[in-house]
């Protein structure tokens, strides 16, 4: 176990090229983004493990209360999730009792995908658990700032791959 005096010492020993690193690190968009995802992440997996869910499977129910009766594929390329790991998901979703599949009348092969009565109440426990989580980290922006930033990650994400 380290003492106050091991870390003191640690701090010394390390090279002023060493913490040159560190503060480019720091400076990094991309590290980070990526410190501040983990930690999110973190956070929600507490959520999503006690509903017994993964982010996809949420990302999938947030978007059927926006959009209700899109087909399987149509959630897999808006969600940019391939068609084996939909599949999966939807079948789980479904045995959840969370979604249900209907034939599409304009398409014998296809079916739509709406949410449950069970569905939407998981969907709306887990946003506001999600979104208390959120303010933890970025109660110090104004609603303003928070807008710009969501506009900024869009915009990258519109970037393409």
């Amino acid at each position: 176990m380290l003492k106050k005096n091991d870390i003191k010492t640690l701090k010394e020993e390390v090279p002023a090229s060493k913490l040159a690193d560190i503060r480019q690190l720091n400076h990094s968009l991309g590290f980070l983004l990526s410190k501040v995802t983990i930690r999110i992440t973190k956070l929600h997996e507490r959520i999503f493990t006690s509903e017994d869910l993964s982010p996809k499977q949420y990302g999938i129910l947030t978007l059927l209360c926006q959009f209700d009766g899109l087909t399987q594929i149509d959630i897999g390329r808006r969600l940019d999730i391939d068609r084996s790991t939909m599949v999966a998901l939807v079948d789980d979703l479904e045995g959840k009792n969370m979604i249900i599949r209907t034939r599409d009348p304009k398409d014998r092969r296809a079916y739509l995908i709406s949410n449950t009565d069970k569905g939407r109440k998981t969907h709306t426990r887990i946003t506001d658990a999600v979104t208390k989580n959120e303010a933890k980290y970025f109660n110090f922006l104004e609603d303003q700032h928070l807008d710009q930033l969501r506009g900024y990650l869009r915009e990258i994400l519109s970037q393409g791959n």
